[in-house]
């Protein structure tokens, strides 16, 4: 926890966010340690001890064919994708390739903690400890990019230029020449760039490079935003100096893109980061491997495959077309729609119909299947060869996923679509009232869409949907005991906190005024304080912990209460006059699991009223999630006595 203090009414005590900022320590000297091609020669550093960009670093010469190792993305993946980093590099010790490279995303970054970043390169540096006297790293945008979201802020920049090495280099290694680009010039991933300055850099490297096989590694695949103008301003140079490859990461999806006048596209999935799907889905931890032959003609001086837990794999294990289809079952929003709210299951046991619409939006027969969401299994792939993927087990989020705390739902349905087609499948889901009693949290369910893919195995994608819940009207008694509700993820998120649902408790007082206290467990409060975007927008995206409250009275309208407890006031405002009036009674509390945070809205309430609640969870991270009291598009109602 961080909050150091217990607040009073905000009326005589006030707190602000640069109170509980982590200290962010001044940049200067070289760390303690780093990467052995800094201290043996091997990389040129500048007058600050920082690596110097776009030079050529000479490999140590191999005696044999050129052997060379990829380790794909590490970041977004939670404590759990550690050991497969750590057992790549094992098998990489055990294999001991000429020389081992990255496609960047090393370390989560995307702080504002320069401490935490630290943290982890000194994390994934010990990780790579075995083969380090041979690594060459990339940068990806979680290397470099601020958590200000601030494209202007590039200390993370100079962090990595004095842990890890170069922006954009190449790498001579026994008659092969390996050339690293910089993806993200621009920052943000809404200002892809690939500068003229770096652009002729790559140029004069490829025109001085020895003869022999050329690969490019980079970390966004330049190629695929439309900005770049990459086949119009890249491709023909790769072409004209007989580049063979060209490879890259950021999608966490490993697929192999179309060859152009005989330059392969390669992308890479992960090996530690984050994934949630089937490993035929194109998601799998592995390690890419490159042989490459300079005494041979272009055509076949160049090799890759990628292996998996002991395993190898061609390098058309998932081709681009089948990796849109399941994109496209996974993230259309059409292909699984669940139409119909259920029962609140504080009534007890019920049966209630629900329909889903269905749609199959690719190219292939799709067989859909509905079913609860249970507790974590393992993933079998039998293919060219078997193994056991764990990402079902590695993701599994017992606070909002499969079930704990809520009640037993029984609900099954399956169809059969045709490229094209869409159905309504109506279903019955059972259930029984939760232990414990009190309000359910939202089902979750996994729908299964399962296609043969071109190889002719059997794809299976999951996707999961929540279902929402008509809740009941809550009647309050003024001056009674206050009435307790979950505060929920209603939607399905890879990125959802592994930790428990808020919860707020609502309290009509004697003299009519509305007491809303929230109740978060596990989290880490955090709050930057202004930062200068309008209210609308912090609203929508909050660099911070915060809480909404939106009220629809009969008599007063729409109002809304909004509230970052580091980050200043807490403020009531009429949508219509968006004129903000600053809450008196407020406070923020330390709990031994948590944090408490309480409001009383002013004025006398008249009942019945409507009311939404949100609190996003922010982390110092660089995505705020929301929970909320109801589903998407749906208020609390509030009675009072008869």
């Amino acid at each position: 926890m961080q909050i150091a203090v217990i607040l009073a009414v905000l009326s005589t005590t006030t707190i602000t966010a640069s109170d509980h900022r982590p200290e962010e320590p001044a940049s200067s000297g070289p760390p303690a340690s780093r990467l052995p091609a800094f201290d043996d020669g091997r990389f040129m550093l500048d007058e600050n001890d920082l690596a110097v960009d776009g030079q050529q670093v000479d490999a140590p010469l191999p005696e044999r064919l050129v052997r060379i190792a990829i380790l794909p993305d590490r970041t977004t993946g939670r404590d759990w994708g550690m050991p497969y980093l750590e057992a790549a590099v094992r098998d990489l010790a055990r294999q001991r390739p000429d020389a081992v490279f990255t496609v960047g995303d090393m370390v989560q970054g995307y702080t504002r903690d320069e401490q935490r970043y630290e943290r982890e390169v000194d994390e994934y540096q010990h990780a790579i400890g075995p083969i380090a006297d041979r690594f060459y790293p990339t940068a990806g945008n979680h290397d470099v990019i601020s958590g200000h979201r601030d494209p202007e802020d590039t200390r993370f920049v100079d962090r990595y230029r004095a842990r890890f090495g170069p922006l954009h280099y190449s790498v001579r290694i026994g008659g092969a020449t390996m050339i690293i680009l910089f993806s993200d010039e621009g920052m943000s991933s809404g200002r892809m760039r690939f500068s003229e300055d770096q652009r002729n850099w790559l140029e004069q490297t490829l025109e001085s490079a020895e003869p022999g096989p050329r690969v490019l590694l980079m970390h966004r695949p330049l190629w695929r935003y439309d900005t770049i103008d990459w086949w119009e301003r890249v491709q023909p140079m790769l072409a004209k100096h007989e580049v063979d490859a060209v490879i890259a990461g950021h999608f966490h999806s490993l697929q192999k893109d179309e060859t152009r006048d005989g330059v392969e596209y390669h992308i890479l999935g992960t090996c530690g980061g984050m994934i949630d799907q089937h490993p035929l889905a194109g998601q799998l931890q592995h390690v890419t491997l490159l042989q490459m032959d300079p005494g041979r003609p272009r055509g076949e001086r160049f090799q890759l495959h990628h292996q998996v837990a002991g395993t190898t794999l061609p390098d058309d294990f998932i081709t681009t077309r089948d990796q849109n289809r399941v994109l496209e079952l996974k993230t259309n929003p059409r292909v699984v729609q669940v139409m119909d709210a259920i029962p609140d299951t504080a009534r007890g046991r019920w049966e209630t119909p629900v329909r889903f619409d269905l749609v199959n939006p690719i190219d292939r027969p799709v067989d859909f299947s509905i079913a609860p969401s249970g507790g974590p299994g393992d993933w079998v792939v039998d293919d060219r060869t078997t193994w056991r993927s764990l990402t079902d087990r590695d993701t599994y989020n017992p606070n909002t996923m499969h079930g704990q705390g809520r009640s037993p739902i029984s609900v099954s349905g399956s169809a059969r679509l045709d490229p094209g087609e869409s159905a309504t499948l109506d279903t019955v889901v059972s259930c029984y009232a939760r232990a414990g009693g009190g309000p359910g949290r939202p089902p979750q369910l996994d729908v299964t869409a399962s296609f043969e893919d071109e190889q002719g195995r059997r794809v299976p994608v999951v996707i999961r949907r929540r279902l929402a819940i008509e809740r009941d009207p809550v009647r309050l008694v003024r001056g009674g005991p206050p009435i307790t509700l979950p505060i929920c993820a209603w939607t399905f998120s890879v990125y959802d906190n592994v930790e428990p649902d808020p919860e707020c408790l609502l309290t009509l007082l004697e003299d009519g005024r509305l007491r809303i206290e929230i109740a978060v467990e596990g989290d880490q409060l955090v709050g930057p304080g202004s930062d200068g975007r309008p209210r609308s927008e912090r609203m929508r995206n909050p660099m911070a912990d915060a809480i909404r409250i939106d009220i629809a009275c009969p008599e007063s309208g729409e109002r809304t209460v909004y509230w970052e407890p580091l980050g200043g006031p807490a403020e009531l405002t009429d949508p219509a006059s968006d004129v903000a009036t600053t809450l008196d009674e407020v406070a923020l509390l330390e709990t031994e699991t948590g944090w408490r945070a309480r409001l009383t809205l002013p004025g006398s309430v008249t009942l019945p009223v409507a009311i939404g609640i949100g609190v996003s969870d922010n982390d110092l991270t660089y995505h705020t999630q929301w929970r909320t009291l109801t589903p998407p598009g749906r208020m609390q109602e509030l009675e009072g006595e008869p």
